[in-house]
């Protein structure tokens, strides 16, 4: 366990403590923003240890870069045993560097999810704390107001947490279980998923299937993919008249539906938490998540925008 981890073990365990505390005496306020610092302070350490991969990435550069102005002194022929010395010299190191950036990767791979976990605990305690407070008959109208604020950006911190954790995942399982995925058959398991959201929406879902689509991929990927697509369009339909077509023809599978022009610009609508402006309560993670499990697992998505019909494209490269 690196030194960074264990400070943020003992920042949880201490902030934790100070929750258990703060409940006793129902003080919602400060109940939340230690939440939030719990949250910022977990961040900061997940940046350090970004930082510490990334410098170590540049001594392996400059080290390289000492190899190869090394070996152009190698002109002479009687220098030829001098020369394969340094190939192994440079082999050995090579695989050095494999087993440094391997070790980075499973160290901050972990701790993300162990942080995301513990993070989840204490925000469970607030928003428990926080209902609980709403069923007190001694409440006046503007503690009511004051509670259910800070309960919607609780709930909205837990989504953010959640989204972490799905972004972690999505690292450890890309090259994991690479199988043939029937596309037709994930979606007709997504829209029964989603069937009492669409019919809360009163959207109509048609799927045209031409032809049978089959994606190499994780399939737990592919399934967080394509619900995130269907998740995207429900959310930015028509509140009246909305529909969703999807359609599989050839190496591609479509997803259409009718909706305002967004806001954001589309170069930046696969940028992590990038949101259109009139959907505040979005993460913005969504449609990053997607472009992620699409570049890991050998597939392009494209969005379109004509006459009110947005469409997200994901097909075969």
């Amino acid at each position: 366990m690196t030194y960074r981890t264990r400070v943020a073990i003992l920042i949880l365990i201490m902030g934790y403590a100070a929750l258990a505390a703060l409940i006793t005496n129902t003080q919602s306020i400060w109940i939340f923003f230690l939440g939030i610092v719990c949250f910022l302070l977990i961040t900061f350490v997940l940046w350090l240890e970004s930082r510490s991969v990334r410098w170590q990435l540049k001594v392996y550069k400059r080290k390289i870069y000492e190899v190869l102005r090394n070996l152009n002194r190698f002109e002479d022929p009687r220098d030829k045993h001098n020369a394969s010395k340094m190939e192994s010299e440079i082999a050995d190191f090579y695989g050095n560097i494999g087993r440094q950036i391997k070790k980075s990767f499973q160290i901050e791979k972990q701790f993300t999810q162990n942080a995301s976990h513990e993070l989840q605990t204490p925000i469970t305690v607030i928003k428990t704390s926080l209902e609980s407070l709403l069923q007190s008959p001694n409440l006046q109208e503007e503690d009511y107001k004051d509670i259910e604020t800070i309960l919607k950006n609780t709930n909205k911190l837990s989504r953010i947490n959640q989204a972490l954790i799905l972004l972690s995942r999505i690292r450890s399982y890309y090259n994991d279980n690479v199988e043939k995925v029937n596309v037709n058959d994930m979606i007709h398991h997504i829209i029964g998923e989603f069937e009492e959201r669409l019919d809360h929406s009163g959207i109509k879902v048609e799927f045209q299937e031409e032809n049978e689509l089959i994606f190499e991929m994780n399939k737990t990927l592919c399934e967080i993919m394509l619900s995130n697509l269907v998740s995207n369009a429900i959310r930015y339909n028509l509140k009246k008249n909305g529909y969703l077509l999807i359609k599989v023809k050839g190496n591609a599978i479509r997803l259409e539906n009718p909706g305002k022009h967004l806001t954001k610009n589309t170069e930046d609508l696969f940028d992590r938490f990038a949101r259109d402006n009139d959907n505040p309560d979005s993460l913005g993670l969504g449609l990053s998540i997607v472009k992620l499990i699409c570049e890991y697992s050998g597939l392009m998505v494209d969005y379109y925008h004509k006459e009110g019909v947005h469409e997200l494209v994901v097909r075969k490269k």
